[in-house]
Order: structure tokens, then sequence, then C-alpha cells
């Protein structure tokens, strides 16, 4: 219907109202009853052209609200469209992570069998900063491996059983890494601090280390090859009694969480 036709019907619909109006005034005088028959036929044609602008009306409103419910179906199409793709798009990282952390530790060591793939089957790392891992003495593991996580540090081994060993953590406080800062290269050693913070101390007073440099292992003296990450350095304070500075780092792994593990067997790196 375009609007030069509406604007008709409109006016038809008006003069039957304005026609029905006068014939209610006449009858309250008594002077309307030999009009009815010709009122009847003459508004036959209002009549109908009344039914059919209520037909397009009702198929107009079928018609927005099919267009209503087809947009709220798009709507929600287009969220889980965008939720499968940030699926896909994690898996695929985390595929590319996987592979890259292979390849680069079968570079550095040049034997891929020195590294073994695990899972954690016991974690008490709110107790007494602990995990237990699922591979053991037949898989090649000993007292002195490190437990990594994609390039982050993890732990050690520090006991093991045939088919299990124990992991102390880099956040017990028993833990003493030799670390350095990623940008300005400040050396110091880190231990576990209460609710998952690092501390990093011994660092030289003429040294520089800033709040948001990551923090890695240096490889120096230590059982961790260089370059593992331990965590975002959150502040810095002065140790005036040893004429020093100490660095608090934000770990970025969830250890109450871990489940994949790769154990780095022998001291090839």
């Amino acid at each position: 219907m375009n609007l030069g036709e509406l604007k008709n019907r409109i006016l038809v619909i008006g003069g039957v109202i304005v026609i029905s109006i006068l014939f209610l005034l006449l009858d309250s005088i008594g002077a309307a009853s030999g009009l009815y028959n010709i009122a009847s036929i003459v508004s036959v044609p209002a009549r109908l052209e009344i039914k059919k602008i209520t037909i397009g009306m009702n198929d107009w409103l079928g018609v927005v609200s099919q267009v209503a419910s087809l947009k709220r179906e798009n709507d929600s199409l287009r969220t889980i469209n965008r939720d499968l793709l940030q699926q896909i798009s994690e898996l695929e990282e985390c595929q590319t992570e996987n592979e890259n952390l292979k390849k680069q530790l079968g570079i550095k060591t040049g034997k891929p069998e020195w590294t073994v793939e695990g899972r954690v089957i016991g974690n008490r790392t709110t107790q007494d900063n602990t995990i237990q891992i699922n591979l053991g003495e037949k898989d090649g593991v000993r007292e002195g491996d490190i437990v990594i996580t994609g390039n982050y540090a993890i732990g050690v081994i520090t006991r093991v059983e045939n088919n299990i060993s124990k992991v102390t953590l880099v956040t017990s406080p028993s833990s003493n890494i030799p670390a350095r800062g990623q940008k300005k290269r400040a050396e110091g050693l880190v231990s576990g601090e209460v609710g998952f913070i690092l501390r990093m101390a011994d660092i030289l007073p003429d040294e520089k280390i800033e709040e948001g440099e990551i923090v890695v292992t240096s490889g120096v003296n230590s059982e961790f090859p260089a370059g593992l990450i331990l965590g975002e350095v959150t502040s810095i304070e002065s140790n005036p009694a040893q004429a020093t500075q100490e660095a608090f780092i934000k770990t970025q792994v969830d250890f109450t969480k871990l489940d994949y593990i790769f154990v780095i067997r022998g001291q090839e790196l």
C-alpha cells in the first residue's frame, strides 16, 4: 500500500464516521427512519475498504513481528558465532604454543627425548607449595629435574618414586632461583613469599629494575635453564641493612589450577 492509497482510505473512513454521527443526530429527532436503507447501500464500499485496511494492518503487524523475531535470532547467532571464533582462536593459540615449546626444547637440548610431558595429579599449593605429577623413575625423571608449563618456571623435582614425583614450586620460601630482569638485566635470587608473591633479593644498589619488568631465570649456577619466566615486578624496595634492593614479583601462573606440565630431564639445557 502506497502513501496515496493510504490517504484515500483514511478519507473514506473519515466520511463514514461523519455520516454515522449525522444519522445518530437525525435518529434522536426521529428523522432518520427513511434514510437507513440508503445509508446501508452507500456505506457498503466504505465497509469493504475498512475491511481491506484491517486485513492490511494485520498483515503488516505480522511482518513486523516476524522481522523482530528474525533480528533476535540473528543477534543470538552472532553471539554464538563470536564465542565459537574465540574458542577456536584460543585452541589454535594453545596448539601453537605447545608446538613452539616442543620445537624450542628440541632445539636447545638437541634431544627431544630429554623432555617429557605429564599431568598434575595432586595439588598442595596452598599447604606447602608442592604438587604431585604422574611421572617417576619409569619415565626417566630424577631429583633436580625442572618442571615448566609453556615458557614459565614451575618448580623442581624434589622426590621421585616409580610412578609419581613431588615438585617443589618456585613459590616455596625454600626456593633460591638465580634470576634477572628481562629489560634492565639486574640480577638477584628469587624465593617465594606468602600469597604466591615472589621476592627477588640481593639486587645490587647500582643495578636498575623497573615495575612492570618481566623477571626470568638467569641460568647461572642453577638447575633452571636461562629464560624461563618467573613473573612481573610489582614493587621495588631498598634494604638499607644489606645495602641492596628487593623486587616483589607477581606470578603469571595460577598454581592452584595447573594441569599439563613438562619435565626437563637431566641437565641438558
